[in-house]
């Protein structure tokens, strides 16, 4: 099997990267249906998305989350995933959409916290998110 065509099983990754990836996914969706919705250009909302309530912002570009004032720009979301996927993003990313696209957007906007869950990274018991396993020591 040629390095290219190899399936990767798993990546080590903490939690906020998963979550910021997925986020980013379920996100891609929602906003298709928001756009349908007519907003105002710079119109102001807050997002439901994936329990948590994410200030956001239609501009030029589209709909785009909110860091204070300013919208998020997503080339520097994609530096940050690049960062703490490395070359699994794409197979990472690619997985996530796939889990999206297979759910009406109803049923994913409900579902999405829930899919989360059971992908996330586990915290082991008496760890902090963040400490490393205790294989790793």
């Amino acid at each position: 099997m040629a390095e290219n065509d190899r399936v990767r099983s798993w990546v080590m990754v903490n939690r906020a990267p998963v979550l910021t990836l997925w986020a980013a996914v379920v996100g891609r969706f929602w906003e298709v249906k928001e756009q349908r919705r007519k907003m105002r250009k710079e119109e102001t909302v807050t997002i439901d998305l994936l329990h948590r309530a994410v200030p956001s912002k239609h501009t030029d570009e589209g709909l785009r989350a909110l860091s204070g004032e300013s919208p998020i720009h997503p080339e520097s979301v994609q530096k940050y995933l690049e960062s703490k996927f490395g070359d699994a993003l794409e197979d990472f990313s690619n997985a996530m959409v796939d889990l999206a696209k297979s759910l009406p957007p109803s049923q994913l906007a409900e579902k999405a916290y829930a899919l989360y869950e059971k992908f996330r990274p586990e915290i082991p018991s008496g760890k902090k998110g963040g400490e490393p396993p205790e294989s790793w020591t």
